[in-house]
């Protein structure tokens, strides 16, 4: 039995909650639709993209609106979607340019919204009324104490999953995924391409001050997930040395646009912890053994005795 709406917007100001399912389905006008994202709101998690698709066979569609409590906003509609023409055996250009998206800037808390769209003779009919749940209050795990505990275990606070900002810049962060006590120096690895502007450039940002990485490393793997944008995926890939203290280090990754501007994608933090962990044999765990990052510095620090002390282990706590 689904819960009611009244308790999930109660509990997405706690937790990130999904108000919507992401299957396709059909308004009694004769409208196919589904919205793709965003599934679930950070606290943090001011602006996103809204995703979608819907198209009709009865009539062509010429416009598309969200309608909140902030007023109207116009969503950019036509975008092409070949993924549909597969899914619904047809070559329709209705059904290839039926993806929309817009760029949304919401409160803390549930935030009532109405999907509509505009037909061929001009009327306006609803898709859809649900709700964002951006959540008010942190989750029961402080990210405070997260990067607290990061001090004494190596935590990861960041997903090496794709994602997409406000502007349209799909990235995703590599590595490291962890930070060892003596892993001083590590190579930062990514990638991130825009599907509306070329990227000349790409940033890191930390309190010591801003260094530029390498961009235009070729990523062969991403061609097979991205076909539509693929000379820009193919030398998406970026990646830059840092050097981080001991501690969490707050980090901003930026991105210069063909126009020269640089549009933030992501800040995070890099939690190398304070104490060294105790572990069954073998050495520290230093960044000749990170994945992908043999060849990035050498190893000068020589390998180390085994360890007798071996404490309980903690379940790592990633951030929500």
């Amino acid at each position: 039995m689904s819960l009611p709406n009244w308790f999930i917007r109660l509990l997405g100001n706690l937790l990130p909650v999904a108000t919507y399912r992401r299957l396709p389905r059909e308004t009694p006008e004769g409208i196919t639709f589904c919205l793709d994202g965003p599934d679930k709101l950070r606290p943090q998690q001011r602006e996103f993209l809204f995703q979608g698709w819907c198209y009709s066979n009865q009539q062509r569609i010429k416009a598309m609106r969200i309608i909140t409590y902030a007023g109207r906003q116009k969503v950019r509609y036509g975008i092409e979607r070949r993924d549909l023409l597969q899914a619904f055996q047809t070559r329709s250009d209705s059904v290839l340019y039926a993806g929309f998206e817009a760029p949304m800037t919401l409160p803390p808390g549930p935030t009532r919204f109405t999907l509509e769209a505009q037909m061929e003779d001009g009327s306006w009919r609803p898709i859809i009324t649900e709700y964002f749940i951006r959540p008010s209050l942190h989750p029961f795990v402080p990210w405070r104490f997260i990067r607290l505990l990061g001090y004494f275990l190596p935590l990861s606070t960041y997903r090496p999953l794709p994602r997409e900002t406000a502007e349209g810049i799909i990235f995703s962060l590599d590595s490291p995924r962890k930070l060892r006590p003596k892993q001083r120096e590590f190579l930062f690895r990514g990638w991130c391409f825009s599907k509306s502007q070329r990227i000349k450039a790409v940033r890191i940002i930390t309190p010591a001050g801003w260094q530029k990485t390498r961009y235009g490393i070729e990523r062969h793997d991403l061609l097979e997930a991205f076909p539509t944008w693929s000379d820009p995926v193919l030398y998406a890939g970026f990646e830059v040395p840092v050097t981080a203290p001991r501690g969490s280090t707050r980090f901003t990754v930026e991105a210069q646009m063909e126009d020269g501007s640089w549009r933030p994608i992501i800040t995070e933090y890099f939690i190398r912890p304070l104490l060294t962990i105790f572990h069954r044999g073998g050495r520290e765990n230093t960044i000749n053994s990170l994945p992908g990052t043999e060849s990035a510095f050498p190893n000068t620090s020589g390998s180390s005795r085994p360890n007798p002390f071996f404490p309980l282990w903690c379940p790592l706590i990633t951030r929500m």
